[in-house]
């Protein structure tokens, strides 16, 4: 009987399971596993890696990385690049959401009203064939809001990616 840690996958309590069994219950919350999955569930939530002259080696991905230093200078201007992005994604995202909104307002809701009111009356008058030409026109001005806001989200991606990236560089991917 040798004990191998490993972690529940349903409480994620710590526990120390016999690798010989196939099978047990967790003795913190009553759920059954598999031993193999718990035991990877513990070196997976653990990221087991091994340290050689500078290299990291994941004894499980079987990779290895030269870690980069950074020097508190470049930290710090790698940081205010962060920030300075993160800021310009939620000002796009800001805006986008608002475009959004206006969308809906004039495609969904007003602008077929109005396109509807002033179809069925359009033989009444002036006043009716004027609102159905608003509501065209709101159904118009909702698809430039979608227009316009597409790219901002798009952008919004790339710069989250690139906000990634420097995450990565600063601690490590």
């Amino acid at each position: 009987m040798a004990l191998v840690a490993a972690k529940c996958t349903q409480c994620g309590a710590a526990l120390e399971v016999d690798n010989a069994l196939e099978a047990g219950i967790c003795r913190h919350c009553g759920t059954a596993y598999v031993t193999q999955k718990v035991i990877n569930n513990y070196n997976i939530s653990n990221n087991l890696n091994i340290t050689t002259g500078g290299n990291v080696i994941n004894i499980y991905k079987t990779e290895s990385r030269k870690q980069k230093e950074i020097s508190p200078e470049e930290l710090a201007e790698k940081k205010k690049i962060i920030a300075e992005q993160e800021a310009l994604i939620e000002k796009l995202t800001s805006k986008s959401y608002k475009l959004i909104a206006v969308f809906i307002i004039c495609v969904a809701l007003f602008g077929p009203l109005a396109i509807g009111i002033g179809g069925v009356l359009w033989k009444s008058g002036l006043l009716f064939q004027i609102l159905c030409i608003f509501g065209i026109i709101l159904v118009l001005a909702g698809c430039v809001a979608i227009a316009f806001a597409t790219p901002m989200f798009i952008k919004a991606g790339h710069l989250s990616d690139k906000v990634q990236s420097i995450k990565n560089d600063i601690y490590g991917a």
